[in-house]
């Protein structure tokens, strides 16, 4: 489990190109989450003021972020097992973004990129 961690962590900080990126993998007890983000205290505070100021879809890169990725999802299994896959960058962008939405929304440019990944993946499997 500790090397599955360590090999999660290298790839995620390369395919976000994030080396400030706090990346945990664990078993969650929800087996249908891939992953989660988590935020200090400080970090939510600050992001519900700027919600309250009318500032939230401003991405200021909290450096204060854990992603969480489930080792038991098949989506996280399949990114440890095709590391060395050019696809598997995007399927990490993916899961980060989704995790980050569930906290709020997407500074306009993350958004649009999620958007045309979004639709990447989905002709991918259209195939």
């Amino acid at each position: 489990m500790k090397k599955d961690s360590e090999s999660l962590t290298a790839l995620f900080h390369k395919a976000l190109n994030n080396d400030k990126l706090t990346v945990k993998a664990e078993k969650l007890k929800d087996a249908s989450m891939a992953c989660v983000m988590t935020l200090s205290e400080e970090g939510r505070r600050m992001q519900e003021m700027m919600k309250m100021y009318g500032m939230s879809g401003m991405d200021f890169g909290t450096p204060d972020e854990t992603l969480v990725l489930n080792l038991t999802h098949p989506l996280v299994q399949y990114v440890l097992a095709h590391a060395e896959d050019e696809s598997v960058t995007k399927y990490c962008e993916q899961l980060y973004d989704l995790a980050a939405l569930a906290h709020g929304t997407l500074s306009p440019d993350r958004m649009s990129k999620f958007i045309t990944r979004s639709n990447e993946i989905m002709m991918e499997i259209a195939k």
